[in-house]
């Protein structure tokens, strides 16, 4: 295994040990991670999965807009901008000066569909989380 894999284990195990030279540890052996496929003595942290969740699911995308951990109400909201950005620009088609609602228009497009992506990356990590869930 690699280290980011071992890692996946060790960053929500009760046993870890953070050593500012080496990394993160095993505090029984006082060594990196050397198991193969799944650590013997591995104690899971509810609270550290749970904050790596968190963290993942707010990692997504543009922390500042959309919700950030619900990826269903980011996808509904994107597609949502995203088709009022359409409507703006048949209605911008309709008009004779195209300036003014063609820049609106393709922003409110590229962001309703940059809050989809989001909303999409969100529910990629949450279906992770729920896989890893049922397998341990």
């Amino acid at each position: 295994m690699t280290r980011n894999q071992h890692l996946e284990f060790c960053k929500v195990c009760t046993l870890r040990k953070m050593d500012f030279k080496r990394g993160l540890l095993c505090s029984l052996t006082d060594e990196m991670a050397d198991f193969d496929p799944t650590c013997p003595t591995h104690i899971q942290d509810e609270k550290a999965v749970e904050a790596e969740f968190k963290r993942r699911m707010a990692a997504t995308g543009d922390y500042e807009t959309g919700d950030s951990y619900d990826f269903k109400k980011n996808q509904k909201l994107g597609t949502q901008i995203f088709f009022a950005g359409i409507g703006i620009t048949l209605l911008s088609y309709q008009t004779a000066d195209f300036t003014g609602f063609s820049t609106i228009a393709y922003g409110t497009i590229i962001f309703g569909a940059a809050q989809y992506m989001r909303g999409a990356e969100q529910e990629r990590v949450f279906r992770k989380h729920r896989d890893k869930e049922k397998t341990e």
